[in-house]
């Protein structure tokens, strides 16, 4: 009678471990549709970075914003504040490119400007190819 218990606490055991391992899957599958959107959007982004270069344009950066914003409840913290620094970044390039079109009369600030966003469109680079690996191994199901 003894192993019996024991046979019936294994095989319970067996199915709550599936039945968890499941329902983990089947959570990640409904974030996944949003984490596709999130994705896009952020590869729009990138596009238009590496089309324009240092020429970006609030207006088009900022269609990014909502998506940084959200990604807190598709992604852990660490990718969502990776996600939000890469906006960032994006709107700042596009803030110096408004101020050098301002600016265009002072060459000290001109210089100044450049150096700035050389500096930015590094940081861009490097972070958009690490936000890039991060979501090629998270949205493989």
């Amino acid at each position: 009678m003894e192993w019996l218990a024991i046979s019936i606490s294994i095989i319970s055991a067996f199915f709550a471990g599936w039945s968890w391992k499941e329902s983990k899957k089947a959570n990640s599958i409904s974030k996944h549709p949003m984490q596709l959107k999130i994705y896009d959007a952020f590869n729009e982004l990138t596009f238009y970075v590496s089309i324009n270069g240092m020429s970006l344009e609030m207006q088009e950066v900022a269609k990014f914003y909502k998506f940084s914003q959200k990604s807190e409840f598709y992604f852990d913290k660490s990718f969502a504040k990776q996600l939000k620094r890469y906006f960032d970044i994006c709107r700042k390039l596009a803030d110096l490119n408004r101020k050098s079109l301002r600016d265009q009369e002072d060459d000290e600030k001109i210089e100044q400007i450049e150096r700035e966003q050389d500096i930015l469109f590094d940081k861009e680079i490097q972070l958009s190819k690490e936000i890039e690996e991060k979501f090629k191994s998270i949205l493989k199901l």
